[in-house]
């Protein structure tokens, strides 16, 4: 089985890690149960050293077509070499096509936003899943015969599909909080979507950012924190607290507590909003020298756990949350992380972090979960949402390929991903709430 992408052509980039700045003709990739067909300056977004496992590149000239990425379900290996290669490729070309036509179809009608986003989050990048039985595309031109019609409900989706078949699905997605989405969707009927594709556990497909999972008897050495892992990690910890934030102003107010804060304990600030950038190395450096990561989200909604959250933890950092109840409610334990409304206000959050920096036994602590849990954090491709996603058309549909009816319904995605589920301005309307109502009592 094949997972197919289409999409149209657009502007090449100079992007040393994008395939399509290496895209001068038509490109036919010819492997095993699979092909690669770029259209020049097609811009598949696929990461170029994924590209570099491929066995072979083959280069081919033929009439304009929309872009397609079709891969198997074997493995990718091998080196890349890249060499001419004549027109009788057409005829494989043809071949594919025909096979694809029995496809059932996916329609993203947010357009580029959604395509260079889907990738990563509905494949967690990956395509050889054999569920993933599927065609996906973002030319509205496939609107009549998509099977579903996606709809990243963050980015204005005006105008809505014209001519909506009655056994079409219609999904929504996001992977931000619905603080950015709901204003966007307040004109949407209430029964619009069929099916819901986010991070909360409510959703018809739920797609966490990250995930604990259990050790099992199956479970590989290598996936298994060892005590001198752990004590080697923590000898790398040389500074107190890093705060890692892009955007400054913040809805959950998280500002006004790192202002507090930075009055009271080592912070280190990186990232834009700090004017001190760091890339991917600096990152995951910065991450591991610091015995805590303040992990405030820039909104405060249920369940909205980011890879802020999983990443301080992935590196055996201590992450430290605004609020948690919306740690509790994704499912994480309580023991592995700190939240500021345990608090009564900043100062005592600062004391209780400096005892912990103090005392080691006690900082241990908090990486008991190890003990549990694998070092593997994020959800395989077997939950993958693009791949459910597939699953339930292919549910949907009779034994001759057509979609017969819809049995999801969203019953109502303003109560799903409505302004309720967050709470505007948490750190001034809550927790400088909190410690003014302690003064006032102390008086």
């Amino acid at each position: 089985m094949n997972l197919f992408w289409l999409g149209k052509p657009s502007t090449p980039t100079s992007t040393s890690n994008n395939f399509s700045g290496f895209i001068t003709k038509f490109v036919v990739l010819h492997l095993p149960r699979r092909v690669l067909l770029l259209h020049e300056n097609a811009r598949p977004h696929v990461a170029f050293a994924t590209l570099q496992k491929i066995e072979q590149l083959r280069w081919a000239q033929t009439s304009p077509n929309p872009f397609h990425l079709l891969l198997g379900n074997d493995g990718i290996d091998g080196p890349t070499n890249a060499i001419p290669y004549p027109l009788r490729a057409k005829k494989s070309v043809q071949n594919q096509r025909a096979k694809q036509k029995k496809k059932p179809i996916i329609l993203g009608w947010a357009g580029l936003y959604l395509y260079h986003k889907l990738f990563v989050y509905m494949t967690n990048g990956e395509l050889n899943n054999p569920s993933c039985d599927c065609v996906f595309t973002y030319d509205t031109n496939f609107e009549s015969s998509a099977s579903a019609v996606l709809f990243h409900v963050r980015q204005s989706f005006k105008p809505l599909p014209k001519n909506r078949r009655p056994e079409q699905l219609y999904a929504m997605m996001s992977i931000e909080s619905p603080y950015w989405c709901y204003e966007k969707m307040e004109n949407v009927p209430d029964d619009y979507f069929n099916v819901s594709i986010t991070y909360h556990s409510a959703s018809t497909i739920p797609v966490p950012y990250g995930q604990l999972t259990p050790i099992t008897a199956l479970t590989s050495p290598e996936e298994i924190w060892s005590a001198a892992e752990i004590n080697e990690r923590m000898s790398r910890k040389k500074r107190f607290a890093l705060q890692i934030v892009s955007n400054c102003g913040a809805p959950s107010g998280r500002d006004l507590l790192t202002k507090q804060l930075q009055e009271l304990i080592e912070l280190d600030m990186v990232g834009k909003c700090s004017g001190k950038d760091c890339d991917q190395k600096c990152y995951e450096q910065q991450m591991e020298s610091h015995f805590f990561y303040l992990a405030f989200e820039n909104t405060v909604c249920s369940e909205y756990v980011t890879e802020k959250f999983w990443n301080a933890l992935r590196s055996l950092t201590v992450p430290v949350v605004l609020c948690r109840e919306v740690v509790r409610e994704s499912g994480i334990p309580d023991d592995l992380y700190i939240a500021a409304d345990d608090f009564d206000n900043a100062t005592a959050l600062a004391d209780h972090l400096k005892t912990l920096h103090n005392d080691k036994d006690r900082y241990l602590g908090y990486f008991n979960w190890t003990k549990f849990y694998q070092k593997r954090w994020v959800p395989t491709v077997k939950t993958s949402a693009f791949c459910q996603l597939c699953e339930i058309v292919h549910q949907q549909m009779e034994e001759g390929g057509e979609l017969v009816g819809r049995n999801y319904t969203v019953k109502s995605h303003k109560k799903l991903w409505g302004a309720q589920r967050c709470r505007e301005n948490f750190v001034q309307n809550e927790l400088f709430k909190k410690k003014l109502t302690k003064d006032d009592d102390d008086s």
